[in-house]
């Protein structure tokens, strides 16, 4: 079966839904078919630029037209020129409709725009398919390829915005710099600019190695999300020249699954395991800082250092499992009392608990020590019923060192002991 060439071509023609010719250089197009859908659109005539910005702004992403930091690529995406082809869904007075867009260049600067429309079911079966692609893709942002000799971007591909990309980027890679910093977290900006500073990456970035760098970048949706932004040089076997791959990806889940392990561990490592104050080496470091700062600030710093009494008869009777029961109540107890004074309670060890008053004078110290002491006495504990505590109190005297402040300290929590227990003793 032959068919000649016109036959082809007619044939071709007869199955396209709407044609447009266009004039690059006039920046024109005109209509050769058309319907009232497009009609509405776009009308019979008018500017090659406002048409393709339309099926950009209508037909990709309409996050992307309503962002001013993201559109502005789409206005720098060069002329549109060669050979194209794209499928686009869009809107327009309630109607949706999905269509494959073919420019066909057929002289210098002339070009034919072949629109089809799709139907439903196969746009429906290709979009599940493209959601295994978009699975993959979905990590990443956006990607280019940039040359920083010819100081040129090129093969933009947003995985956020559409699946057919703009294959050219019609901006100098100095120009896609000082456009995309504006998308960076303000504090992350000026490391942005030195690690893509042109003159870095060269000194930088050998054949098969990738250098990367964290920050937060704005999204789509307006939201800074964190991103790690990855370069990596292209083997052309002309070392003379410096072309790079940059990938953004999109981190932000992995990144506040870290944060929040660090944040857990931070706190494993601050607080002690069982009762939940600060464990002996911060509270001692807590210690060393409260000292430093209220005497640059000429405040009163006072103690106290909390023991319950008979707790060995604790664990001895009821066992270990009533005695870490008891303790953790008695933490807790005192912990609600003393937090309304700003006091930074920590385990010194066993049963032995120490507070740090800050810009808070003896006198007032023994009275809380001795809210607390009663307010023990008074509590009920699961098993073990009543216990009660004996407490030391100082004020640290003027120049006086850590260690020589608990020496007194620990003076007064013996007092307490030796004359009776449950009693505050002032040292």
């Amino acid at each position: 079966m032959k068919y000649s060439i016109e036959e082809i071509q007619k044939k071709i023609f007869d199955t396209v839904d709407v044609i447009y010719v266009s004039d690059i250089t006039e920046d024109k197009y005109t209509a050769l078919r058309t319907d009232s859908f497009f009609s509405s659109l776009l009308g019979e005539e008018g500017s090659y630029q406002d048409m393709m910005n339309t099926f950009m702004e209508r037909s990709i992403d309409k996050k992307v037209a309503a962002s001013n930091e993201y559109s502005v690529f789409f206005k720098e995406a060069g002329n549109f020129a060669g050979r194209f082809s794209k499928k686009c869904r869009f809107s327009m007075n309630g109607t949706d409709r999905t269509v494959h867009i073919t420019n066909i260049p057929f002289e210098e600067t002339m070009s034919a725009i072949l629109i089809n429309y799709v139907e439903e079911e196969a746009y429906i079966s290709e979009s599940r398919a493209d959601e295994k692609v978009n699975t993959i893709k979905s990590a990443y942002l956006f990607s280019m390829c940039c040359d920083l000799v010819k100081d040129t971007c090129s093969n933009m591909d947003m995985s956020e915005v559409d699946d057919n990309p703009v294959n050219e980027l019609n901006i100098s890679f100095t120009q896609w710099r000082g456009t995309i910093v504006n998308m960076i977290w303000p504090d992350d900006q000026q490391a942005f600019n030195e690690f893509t500073d042109p003159e870095f990456l060269k000194a930088n970035l050998d054949y098969h190695r990738s250098r990367s760098i964290d920050c937060q970048m704005i999204n789509l949706e307006g939201q800074y999300i964190w991103v790690k932004l990855i370069f990596n040089r292209i083997e052309t076997g002309d070392d003379s020249d410096f072309r790079v791959v940059f990938v953004v990806e999109d981190i932000h889940e992995s990144h506040q699954r870290l944060v929040k392990d660090l944040k857990k561990y931070e706190t494993m490592a601050m607080k002690d395991s069982l009762t939940g104050l600060l464990n002996h080496g911060h509270i001692e470091s807590a210690l060393t800082e409260s000292l430093e700062k209220c005497r640059g600030e000429n405040k009163p710093v006072s103690l106290i250092l909390l023991d319950i009494d008979h707790f060995k008869r604790v664990n001895d009777t009821y066992g270990h499992a009533t005695g870490d029961a008891v303790l953790k109540k008695f933490s807790a107890l005192s912990r609600d009392h003393l937090k309304q004074y700003g006091v930074q309670l920590g385990r010194w060890g066993g049963e032995e608990f120490l507070g740090i008053f800050e810009n808070t004078d003896g006198d007032m110290t023994e009275k809380i020590a001795e809210e607390l002491r009663s307010k023990t006495e008074q509590s009920e504990f699961e098993t073990v019923g009543k216990i009660t505590c004996s407490i030391g109190v100082i004020q640290v005297n003027e120049d006086e060192a850590p260690e020589s402040a608990f020496v007194r300290l620990d003076s007064a929590l013996y007092m307490a002991k030796e004359n009776g227990r449950n009693r505050v003793v002032r040292g």
